[in-house]
């Protein structure tokens, strides 16, 4: 039934004893003037009243986190004033989205063959997959129609199996050894992140924009790298940015041998996903030969 005014914009749950539940719904009093069964605010209060002079009683709020990874609510513009909710789910959410979303800008993603090298990065057109050395860089190419301002892209790794998309992609011990050998980027108990002092040693994926915002979702232990989406050069209809990965696919403790992409999602300055794309890629030390291997397995 639909809350008074009042209470609309309050989330809360009063739990109390199944055994009472009799007594507390002789106390709703509907109101006899109406035909829509709905309960005014005098009977809402009288519940509540009631409620509250139970012993049992006792009052819940949810947290964020217990609904979902973002809520927000949004007036219904209708005769009735009536509100509802709205679940915005986050990009980097336990399992995120990895569905190819053009949405309102076009958004399209480019590779530039004319920097692939065997011992740096080759793409497969028959795999539609990117085999790259770690630490090489790979130029992606950005385009939206029409161009827009004020638009960022974020490049989160996941893995590609639906048994493990739920999982975070995450580095190996042995690679952010060097950068963290104490451990210390990451507090287990409160789930702090302190990568800005490590080098960013837990980001699988990198970029070397210099706008580049590393960000971390405590809900879901994922890490992704966000870059501002500058307007195109003159000449040009795309946006270049240099991403490069810190981890090799078949490293034990860290992805182990698990297929991943990366989605990259194209966001407002408030975190709203307007476009998404996402692009498969094999970290390893001889990008020409496993790519030459995996379509052999493919025919």
């Amino acid at each position: 039934r639909a809350l008074p005014s009042p209470c609309r914009r309050v989330m809360v749950v009063y739990k109390y004893f199944l055994g009472n539940l009799d007594k507390h719904r002789a106390c709703t009093r509907m109101d006899s003037n109406t035909d829509t069964g709905f309960m005014n605010s005098s009977d809402y209060e009288q519940i509540i009243n009631d409620l509250k002079a139970d012993s049992t009683f006792c009052e819940y709020k949810f947290s964020p986190s217990e609904i979902t990874d973002y809520v927000k609510m949004e007036d219904v513009a209708d005769s009735t004033d009536e509100h509802k909710l709205v679940i915005a789910y986050s990009p980097t959410c336990t399992l995120p989205c990895t569905d190819s979303y053009p949405g309102p800008y076009n958004f399209e993603l480019m590779l530039d063959g004319s920097t692939s090298h065997k011992r740096s990065w080759v793409y497969s057109e028959m795999l539609q997959k990117v085999f790259i050395d770690i630490n090489k860089t790979l130029l992606i190419q950005f385009r939206l129609s029409p161009n827009a301002g004020d638009l960022r892209v974020r490049a989160l790794p996941v893995y590609s199996i639906a048994d493990f998309l739920n999982i975070p992609v995450q580095r190996c011990a042995l690679h952010m050894l060097n950068s963290d050998p104490q451990h210390q980027a990451h507090s287990e108990d409160n789930k702090v992140c302190y990568c800005a002092n490590y080098s960013w040693v837990r980001h699988v994926v990198q970029s070397s924009h210099a706008a580049a915002i590393y960000d971390y979702d405590s809900a879901s232990d994922r890490h992704s790298v966000v870059v501002p989406l500058d307007s195109p050069q003159p000449g040009s209809e795309t946006v270049v940015v240099a991403y490069h990965f810190t981890c090799k696919t078949s490293c034990p403790q860290g992805m182990q041998r698990r297929p991943i992409s990366v989605v990259f999602t194209l966001e407002t300055s408030q975190g709203d996903v307007v476009g998404r794309q996402c692009l498969s890629v094999k970290i390893c030390s001889c990008p020409k030969r496993d790519k030459e291997r995996e379509e052999a397995d493919n025919p």
